[in-house]
């Protein structure tokens, strides 16, 4: 657990255990082990121990410093007793159970607060990059046009890829939305972080079933549940708010239910607007500029969508042909503000697009090949060239922009439910389509234009990723589980990541893991469908038709050759063991290493529809009684700014192309 490199002056703490690693840097605290103490541990050349469940203590090589008189027998004495009784705790520390586990998530928990608390940093010229990620909802590997689809119209996102990069290889965190996010801004498993169900629990047939560690798990976060992601968990914002950034949290949030407790304010944003959860979890009334109705009636009984302004609901009910202009102006406000200010910038773009019900305003209704899933997309496109030339306005910056999806498409809704490209299956289940998803990141003059990454990548790597571009030192108390794909991306290397976990929609600690990629191999050693892909779909494996099952013999594919996973390797067949061993080595590392939260936060209490955002708190009758603001035009095109600043209206961005 300790390793003492002699070629350098200084001891480091190495640890892929959590646990361990906190544990070790209590002993070394416990033993105040000074300076000189390090030195004369440098001597012992060559000496090993070795404790229960620890790596061997080593060291290298000679130092000529420590050639001097350092072999009385009381020194020598000394220090093995040192080395001694910090090992016996080591290995005491290596073999706690899950109770002692919790006692570390408490210590890590006040480390987390008192770096969240501390003041932000000013920051000295040279002025660090800006980032911008945008995070599309249900937006499959196969809906972009420079991924291939033949009748989507993304302009803005094909310049994008155009001049940035473009990956093939791209894994979110996990298959559906809550999940996915957490991972994303924590760069954190989403088990690690408490997102996942109670074990012996299957999806709810209706969302206010969910309860207190069961009867069913609806394996997101819902208005209407208590709870969240713990807010002393580290994200990104977090880190680059304590170094200067200004941080923006815009559109959709889904760490938690609809609470003030979990706003994303508490989650290191310095400001937010927009919706928090799915806009489907609400009545719901016009979608589109045109007499169709929405495709989904949401929940008639619920709360009317909220419409927040940093903590202040500011409309209720909001209205879909209206939304992807108020939070696209407000993006676009922040990094005008943040331009003025001459202080770098965090802007977190989580738009609702293209989850169903799928909505446009004026300007991409009836606008493309595509019906109404691709006008919906039309409109997430037309953001990212509205954001992007917010960004260009400022010719002097250096801006990071990277987007990506959630997860996969949600195929239960059909010609309106996404496309998955070449994988199989899609939104909620551990084949590719529910993991595999576009990724594009643009940087000018660092980033290669018009490059394309075939090496694997991952959402959770986006978090140290940033942190290595922009020369942010991680806190201490952060624990990360992604790798940097920097030298990737700037073209100095390779990809890091060589293997992957996928876990499935409805996670829970007795079923663990359910595959595992290992360069082109993967296995898989259970399956579950999903109603994501819906009640009857083409491919049963992809549906609720598959239960959960333990396969007895995994199945295992080449996903380089098929990357649809149609074609399992024959048992009997060399490259089935080979495949089978190389997966199977990258989740026996995994299992060893990864912490599980203490208590599944999607079972952490029983629905509430009082828990709901209401900007009239007390009225009567709830939920209808919660209205409040002045509904924006809609479907006209001469209409005023939402008042988010002088911003130019949306119609009249210039295109990237």
């Amino acid at each position: 657990i300790t390793r003492l490199d002699v070629n350098v002056y200084n001891y480091t703490v190495f640890s892929s255990c959590e646990t361990c690693q906190v544990g070790t840097q209590r002993i070394l605290r416990a033993q105040q082990i000074p300076e000189n103490s390090v030195a004369l541990l440098r001597s012992m050349k060559g000496t090993h121990f070795t404790a229960r469940g620890a790596r061997t203590f080593h060291t290298r090589g000679r130092d000529p410093l420590l050639q001097g008189n350092l072999g009385f027998p009381m020194v020598r004495m000394w220090v093995f007793r040192q080395i001694i009784a910090t090992l016996v705790i080591v290995a005491y520390v290596s073999a706690v159970d899950d109770r002692s586990r919790l006692d570390v998530y408490e210590s890590t928990k006040a480390d987390n607060e008192q770096y969240r608390n501390a003041p932000a940093k000013t920051l000295a010229a040279p002025k660090q990059p800006n980032i911008v990620i945008i995070h599309a909802d249900d937006v499959g590997y196969g809906d972009l046009a420079c991924y291939g689809h033949p009748t989507s119209s993304t302009p803005h996102l094909d310049k994008l890829a155009a001049e940035g990069m473009r990956m093939t290889q791209f894994y979110s965190a996990a298959p559906v939305c809550s999940p996915a996010r957490a991972g994303l801004l924590t760069g954190r498993f989403p088990i690690s972080i408490g997102v996942y169900c109670a074990n012996n629990t299957d999806a709810c047939t209706n969302p206010e079933q969910s309860g207190l560690n069961g009867p069913c798990c609806n394996g997101v976060f819902l208005p209407g549940m208590p709870g969240g992601v713990a807010t002393t968990t580290i994200t990104i914002a977090d880190v680059v708010r304590a170094a200067g950034y200004r941080t923006a949290h815009v559109g959709k949030f889904h760490l938690a239910g609809d609470n003030e407790e979990h706003s994303p304010l508490n989650y290191g944003f310095d400001e937010y607007f927009g919706c928090p959860h799915g806009v489907g979890a609400c009545p719901l009334g016009a979608c589109f500029c045109s007499a169709e109705p929405c495709a989904i009636a949401g929940s008639p009984s619920w709360a009317p969508c909220p419409l927040y302004a940093n903590r202040s609901i500011v409309l209720q009910p909001l209205d879909l042909r209206a939304l992807g202009t108020q939070v696209r102006d407000a993006s676009v406000s922040f990094i005008q503000r943040s331009q003025q200010s001459r202080q770098p910038y965090f802007l977190y773009h989580a738009s609702h697009h293209a989850h169903s019900p799928q909505f446009a305003g004026i300007d991409t209704t009836n606008t493309t090949l595509r019906g109404r899933f691709g006008d919906s997309l039309a409109e997430l496109d037309l953001s990212v060239g509205t954001l992007v030339q917010a960004v260009k306005a400022a010719p002097g910056d250096e801006t990071i922009v990277w987007f990506t999806s959630d997860n996969g498409p949600s195929l239960r809704n059909e010609e309106r439910g996404g496309n998955a490209g070449p994988f199989r299956c899609g939104k909620g289940t551990t084949f590719e389509g529910g993991f595999r998803v576009p990724s594009i990141v643009w940087w000018p003059g660092r980033i290669a234009a018009g490059s394309v990454e075939r090496g694997m990548v991952a959402s959770l790597d986006i978090f140290p990723t940033l942190l290595e571009l922009t020369a942010v030192a991680k806190p201490a108390s952060a624990k990360l589980d992604g790798v940097s794909a920097a030298q990737l991306l700037t073209g100095k290397g390779l990809s890091e990541r060589t293997g992957f976990v996928y876990y499935p929609q409805m996670a829970q600690r007795s079923r663990g893991y359910f595959a595992a990629r290992a360069g082109p191999w993967k296995a898989h050693w259970a399956l579950q469908g999903s109603l994501q892909c819906g009640a009857r779909p083409r491919d049963t494996v992809c549906g609720p038709q598959q239960p959960y099952t333990r396969l007895d013999v995994p199945l295992v594919f080449n996903v380089e050759l098929d990357p649809g996973e149609q074609y399992p390797l024959n048992v009997t067949s060399p490259q089935y063991a080979q495949g089978l061993a190389a997966a199977t080595a990258v989740a026996r590392a995994h299992e060893a290493t990864v912490y599980w939260y203490p208590h599944p936060l999607l079972n952490a209490g029983s629905f509430n529809i009082s828990l709901q955002g209401c900007c009239n708190p007390g009225c009567s009758p709830f939920p209808s009684c919660c209205k409040c603001g002045q509904p924006p035009p809609v479907c006209v095109t001469d209409s005023d700014d939402t008042g988010f600043g002088n911003i130019p209206r949306y119609m009249d961005v210039e295109p990237l192309h």
